[in-house]
């Protein structure tokens, strides 16, 4: 009974525009998910950096992107999170909002599998790379927009 009724008031707030606390907590999770990893960007730029000015070119030899595909993966990052950042401190009615919230879940979406593999150190090839979703999955517990 009580399930039920928990369900009809989440319809209720989707009713009048609005989505539950937990859907909030789940982005705010999310969204520092997302600060750690263009913390861990950074400093492997930093490092790349350091590495690239001690390495001495070849002529004729094929440049490395590797730096630039950091940096370009960087300001994705950034400006996406930039784009769906939920509102700090105190609960207010804008972080609640179905709209705000239908916005940060689609450009998450886009954007999760880039954090995972940041964040855990694998890519897409991985054989483990389904189980490390999972961490990101464990996030999103309470999202209540798909």
């Amino acid at each position: 009974m009580m399930e039920s009724l928990g369900d009809l008031y989440t319809a209720g707030m989707h009713n009048v525009g609005l989505v539950p606390l937990s859907d909030v907590d789940a982005q705010r999770r999310c969204t520092k998910y997302l600060e750690d990893a263009v913390e861990k960007l950074e400093a492997l730029i930093k490092s790349e950096e350091v590495e690239l000015s001690n390495k001495k070119t070849e002529p004729g030899a094929v440049p490395d992107n590797t730096l630039n595909e950091l940096k370009n993966t960087l300001t994705i990052l950034t400006n996406t999170g930039g784009i769906v950042q939920p509102s700090k401190g105190r609960y207010t009615y804008k972080n609640y909002t179905y709209k705000a919230s239908q916005k940060f879940w689609d450009y998450w979406d886009k954007i999760k599998k880039q954090v995972v593999e940041i964040n855990e150190g694998v890519t897409r090839h991985s054989d483990d790379f389904n189980q490390k979703m999972a961490v990101a999955d464990a996030l999103e517990e309470g999202r209540t927009i798909y």
